[in-house]
């Protein structure tokens, strides 16, 4: 759940100062392992004279000890189900596809994966805020797990798992793997809403 937490924080645009600043005197070895706690220290130091954003003060004390935990949850038109739902089926249908950076270098790759686990993240305060996360198993996108047809077309071969914390270990600021969005009020429940707490658990997350 650290590592949940942590990656968050990098993604959200509001703390993106604090993270300049933790690189700035660190470096990028330690963002993943030490990050949020100095952010929650900083914050809340009584000696540090900078005036925080009250929902920064808000995320650094951490989410909520209940996590949701579902298999289905549609965002933004679009429904994503987990591999669980597809069990015993013969289709699936829980695939997810992004475009990452290599290594900082401003050249793309392609990234396959199946959705294991959809999660929403909970943090006290006015306005409401909740952040989705998908937990995925990804494959490895080099020659390794890939093939090329003779019709040019690319094959991924889904016994090729790649290690998502090694990647993360070499290029830690470019790894983003989930979607994320502050929400300011609760809306009104829609068919969609329906569709999606289809399903849903209430967990405790360490």
């Amino acid at each position: 759940m650290q590592s949940a937490v942590t990656h968050i924080l990098l993604n959200c645009s509001q703390i993106q100062s604090y993270v300049n600043l933790f690189v700035n005197t660190w470096g990028n070895e330690v963002t993943y392992t030490k990050f949020s706690k100095w952010r929650r220290n900083y914050v809340y130091d009584e000696y540090t004279n900078v005036q925080h954003l009250q929902l920064v003060k808000e995320v650094a004390l951490g989410p909520e000890s209940q996590v949701l935990t579902m298999n289905k949850y549609c965002v933004n038109d679009f429904k994503f189900q987990s591999e669980e739902v597809f069990r015993n089926k013969k289709t699936n249908n829980s695939g997810v596809y992004i475009q990452g950076d290599v290594d900082g270098t401003g050249q793309t790759i392609e990234y396959y994966g199946v959705i294991q686990e959809i999660m929403e993240v909970r943090y006290s305060g006015w306005p409401k805020k909740k952040i989705l996360l998908f937990r995925c198993e990804w494959f490895d996108p080099s020659h390794r797990g890939t093939k090329m047809w003779r019709i040019k077309m690319m094959l991924q071969l889904f016994n090729e798992i790649l290690n998502v914390e090694e990647e993360i270990s070499k290029n830690e600021e470019n790894e983003s793997f989930d979607d994320e969005e502050w929400e300011d009020n609760e809306n009104e429940t829609t068919e969609e809403e329906e569709w999606e707490n289809d399903g849903i658990e209430t967990s405790e997350k360490e």
